[in-house]
């Protein structure tokens, strides 16, 4: 009962509570790569890649490539920021 209000809130944006959940770490820990967001989440790699990918497409989420090339840095985009600032 009580998410169903928030899904109301986050729907017109796109957001479900899983990809919520993603921006709002990223949010906190600044860069910071997949694996280490979906080990703190409780998340599978796959759930992660899935919802990672959505939220590139509706331009909240940055991937830049990082030190080592095997794993990429997740940043919010400027347009995350903006709304997050509301």
């Amino acid at each position: 009962m009580l998410n169903s209000v928030y899904e109301k809130k986050f729907n017109p944006f796109g957001l479900q509570g899983s990809t919520l959940t993603i921006l709002f770490a990223i949010g906190k820990m600044k860069k910071v790569n997949q694996k280490t967001v979906a080990e703190m989440l409780a998340m599978s790699q796959s759930t992660m890649s899935r919802d990672m990918k959505k939220l590139v497409a509706k331009g909240w989420l940055q991937i830049h490539r990082g030190k080592d090339l095997r794993h990429s840095e997740l940043e919010l985009t400027r347009k995350c920021i903006l709304y997050r600032e509301l």
